[in-house]
């Protein structure tokens, strides 16, 4: 991949990844070297999305937001446990625990939005990646997480 870029003139930072799980359907163990390789050649994607360095402010806004979407897991595998037996349990937990979630979501995004006006570059990038992780992990446990439990329990 180096001697490609190198070849053509691309700095590694332009470069966009997307994996779909189809890859690691198929063959975990490549994709896993696969997603090494490419990780050390890589900083943090979401850091790498937005275009910045990684800071210790950076990795203390990402350890707050990744505590917020594990808190929201943690609400849907709860409501995912005490579905009635014989219900579609996956969509009992989405009607139980998504509301609350949401709501959650965009209370939090509101305050995280005006950080965003901030002077304070530090500040701006602090409450944008927040923003970013925790519409990432709504997105993931009311569309993703529900269908891997689907095709888990069958």
């Amino acid at each position: 991949m180096q001697q490609a870029l190198a070849q053509h003139g691309i700095p590694a930072r332009l470069l966009e990844l997307e994996i779909t799980e189809s890859v690691f359907l198929e063959d975990l163990e490549s994709a896993r070297a696969t997603l090494r390789a490419l990780m050390d050649r890589m900083p943090f994607a979401s850091v790498v999305l937005i275009g910045r360095e990684l800071t210790i402010m950076n990795v203390i806004a990402l350890t707050i937001a990744f505590g917020i979407a594990v808190d929201d897991t943690l609400h849907f595998l709860n409501r995912l446990r005490l579905a009635p037996e014989g219900s579609d349990r996956a969509l009992h937990a989405i009607k139980e625990a998504g509301p609350p979630m949401a709501a959650a979501t965009l209370i939090l995004l509101g305050g995280l939005v005006l950080t965003l006006t901030s002077a304070l570059p530090g500040m701006a990038i602090y409450g944008g990646l927040i923003a970013l992780a925790v519409c990432f992990a709504l997105m993931t446990d009311l569309f993703l997480l529900p269908g891997l439990i689907r095709w888990s329990s069958k």
